[in-house]
């Protein structure tokens, strides 16, 4: 069945925007990026969890040729790199699913609406990228486009629309003063929980934001509430090597310092590094770092 000229129009104009995200020059393929150091990269992270995840989805792209589901992996894979640390390997992830994306909004035959779940996927790990790096005017804007590329083909309870529309929510909370970001959040959480559930990963990311904010104005008490509502919503839906819940208990540790509660505080340092070290490996960057906190922790630095 073919779209009407209406909906052909959106999709040109989507196809338009979405070239934005990519920087890519048209030469380099889809997957271009597997190339080079790709063995030397990961051969000594691969016993590790972050490893042996990205491995998994590297060897998928490998075998699964089809550009509707590599999107998902590439997602996936710019994710795990975004865990590491690893942000411009993440970006040139996203980049790849969004040229695979452009290619797609090309034909404007059939059902627009799987094409479209694979755009605002695409911006939703954007956004995410840019929010883990505390880009979050940015990350704003990546989650707008993603709000904006679904809301003519995609269901209004759509999970991606659905987290799309509260992430604007929380990333404009970061603009305002408390009471206002408090607003905003609710009304974001609400969404969420309404359609989705109250253990979704993206409460657990508006959490964030409402830490943040109560940390920035020394409500350490408030902020320590919302980031064990974090923990706990982590715990329940990500693997216990997952790193996001290494970040809770770090945060956690520095609201208990703030607190003078210094043996608390440690002991979610060492929860965060048992964490690292599975995620990891030894040597990695942030294993190294949690090492080095827990010893200047345990000295009163």
């Amino acid at each position: 069945m073919s779209v009407s000229p209406r909906s052909s129009r959106k999709l040109t104009a989507l196809f338009c925007a979405l070239s934005v995200l990519s920087v890519l020059p048209a030469s380099a393929g889809p997957f271009s990026f597997l190339r080079g150091d790709k063995e030397a990269k990961f051969k000594a992270a691969e016993e590790s969890w972050c490893g042996q995840q990205i491995a998994d989805a590297r060897a998928g792209l490998t075998k699964r040729r089809n550009a509707v589901p590599d999107i998902d992996v590439l997602v996936r894979i710019a994710d795990l790199e975004r865990l590491q640390g690893r942000y411009q390997a993440a970006n040139k992830a996203l980049d790849q699913a969004s040229e695979i994306s452009r290619a797609n909004l090309k034909n404007v035959d059939g059902d627009a609406a799987p094409r479209i779940q694979k755009v605002v996927a695409v911006y939703y790990a954007k956004g995410n990228l840019l929010r883990s790096q505390r880009e979050f005017q940015s990350a704003e804007k990546a989650f707008r486009d993603a709000k904006d590329a679904g809301k003519y083909f995609l269901k209004p309870e759509d999970p991606l629309l659905v987290r799309s529309s509260a992430a604007v929510a929380s990333m404009m909370a970061t603009r305002g003063d408390l009471e206002q970001a408090h607003q905003l959040c609710v009304v974001g959480a609400d969404q969420v929980i309404t359609h989705i559930g109250s253990n979704d990963l993206e409460v657990a990311w508006i959490d964030e934001i409402m830490g943040f904010k109560f940390a920035g104005v020394e409500s350490y008490a408030d902020a320590l509430k919302v980031y064990r509502h974090q923990l706990g919503i982590r715990e329940t839906s990500l693997p216990p090597e997952h790193p996001d819940l290494a970040d809770t208990h770090n945060r956690i540790a520095s609201l208990q310092f703030e607190l003078g509660r210094k043996e608390e505080a440690i002991a979610h340092l060492e929860k965060a590094l048992d964490i690292r070290l599975r995620a990891f490996g030894e040597k990695h960057p942030f294993t190294l770092r949690s090492r080095e906190n827990i010893k200047k922790a345990k000295k009163g630095e």
